[in-house]
């Protein structure tokens, strides 16, 4: 019985032993601020690749790079000034999706951008509920978001 207590904890502190050395050898990312080229809150990020990153937030504010964070363009998407960007969903250099919350249900909005943000459409999302996260398939084609209630929706694919 003794034995077999003693064999336990051996193979035990030997796993532990084996995953701590494991675990120190994750490499840690080093961290290097950004000029956004914007003052406001940005509260939502979506690295597309190591180069593009579009990011949003407050006031109607979306900013996005196109060269791993070396430059940044800012900007307001039309009529949106009011609301928040709570999510982006970056699929490309030229096509992202925004997710906007507002006061009221209909602020509640997804918008579309197929230009790198130079001009931004509102999508129909066939809810009257409050939607909090907007996410795309891998390969761009579908967008799904989720809400209030326990809303899901998909889109059609994109061509």
């Amino acid at each position: 019985m003794l034995k077999s207590l003693l064999a336990f904890l051996l193979i035990g502190l030997s796993a532990s032993f084996a995953f701590a050395q494991k675990a120190a050898t994750i490499p840690v990312p080093t961290l290097t601020p950004q000029t956004s080229g914007t003052t406001q809150l940005l509260i939502a990020v979506s690295p597309v690749s190591e180069n593009v990153v579009w990011a949003a937030g407050t006031g109607g504010t979306f900013v996005v790079t196109t060269d791993g964070g070396n430059t940044w363009k800012s900007g307001v998407v039309p009529s949106a000034n009011s609301l928040q960007f709570r999510d982006v969903q970056g699929v490309s250099d030229k096509v992202a999706y925004l997710m906007a919350i507002g006061n009221d249900a209909p602020s509640f909005r997804i918008y579309k951008t197929e230009d790198g943000g130079a001009t931004w459409e509102p999508q129909a999302t066939g809810t009257n509920e409050t939607l909090w996260s907007v996410h795309t398939a891998a390969d761009g084609r579908y967008v799904w978001a989720v809400g209030d209630n326990g809303a899901i929706i998909r889109s059609a694919p994109a061509r």
